[in-house]
């Protein structure tokens, strides 16, 4: 039977240091040698596990990239055209009731395949950023515009606060900015039934030509426990709250991690179920200066 050993040889000197022989140690390290070879056949299937599921996760992702947008766009033709039936005069009301009837749902669709096919770029890693010039102060005015009727459907009070109007112009992908904060204050309004919701925006300047943007969202609604955070911006996930409400995807908030994470800040969380102040949401991302 063969057998792997370790042979260690060491040189036998005489009084005056001239070698005269040498002795040697034999050590059975089969039992080494054969949990060697199981971690590396072990390492080897890993691996391969690891390129199966990458792979799989790249088909998924081109998939829902491509049906979201096979989707997409046969559904803007829909709402389209519902809108211009709408605007037909010799319409009954039964009728333009309900063409608001599939406004409304077609828009509700649009929007979470917009997130699907957000988060499919995202997994993928092809969201790329789109960095242009744009006026901060008007993007908060335009916010401010959007959610105020909302927020007094509801008989809520918004507030927006910007600091920072001594810079009027940054660099950065305003899209994906505009998209966070829509994100983050549609979902304030949606779960807020008292009190108010307030947008607070600053700007700090870290160095002469980058800017460090931070952009808060309080209101007073229910509150999300200590457990729901912990799993508040994995992909599908939704609190409480908005599985009762039947509404969204579970992926917006996800979606807007990932964004700031991209943009070199982050989104996080700090909630007081009950207290005055129930969830303050603080978005960041890093910015520039037009030069």
């Amino acid at each position: 039977m063969l057998i792997d050993v370790a042979l260690t040889i060491s040189p036998i000197n005489n009084s005056r240091g001239v070698v005269t022989g040498a002795s040697s140690i034999a050590r059975d390290i089969t039992d080494r040698k054969r949990v060697e070879q199981e971690v590396m056949s072990l390492n080897r299937r890993l691996e391969e596990a690891a390129a199966k599921a990458e792979a799989a996760n790249r088909a998924k992702s081109t998939f829902l990239s491509t049906m979201s947008h096979e989707i997409r766009t046969p559904m803007n033709a829909i709402l389209g055209y519902a809108q211009l039936m709408a605007r037909d005069p010799g319409l009954p009301p039964d009728a333009k009731a309900n063409l608001k009837i599939i406004g409304r749902s077609g828009e509700h669709l649009l929007r979470l395949i917009n997130d699907v096919l957000d988060m499919s770029k995202i997994e993928a890693g092809r969201t790329e950023l789109h960095p242009t010039t744009f006026n901060l102060s008007m993007l908060v005015d335009d916010l401010e515009a959007m959610f105020r009727l909302r927020a007094e459907a509801k008989a809520l009070r918004f507030e927006t606060l910007l600091d920072g109007k001594s810079v009027p112009y940054i660099v950065a992908d305003e899209g994906k900015i505009r998209q966070a904060l829509i994100n983050l204050l549609g979902n304030a309004i949606k779960f807020t039934k008292r009190g108010r919701v307030k947008l607070h925006v600053t700007l700090n300047q870290t160095t002469p030509l980058q800017l460090w943007l931070s952009a808060q969202v309080e209101d007073t609604g229910a509150g999300i426990s200590n457990k729901e955070q912990e799993t508040l911006f994995e992909p599908f996930n939704q609190a409480s709250s908005g599985l009762d409400s039947h509404e969204g995807t579970g992926l917006g908030l996800a979606i807007t991690r990932k964004y700031a994470q991209l943009m070199g800040g982050d989104l996080t969380v700090g909630s007081n179920p009950g207290g005055v102040q129930s969830s303050a949401w603080k978005y960041q991302s890093n910015v520039a200066m037009p030069e």
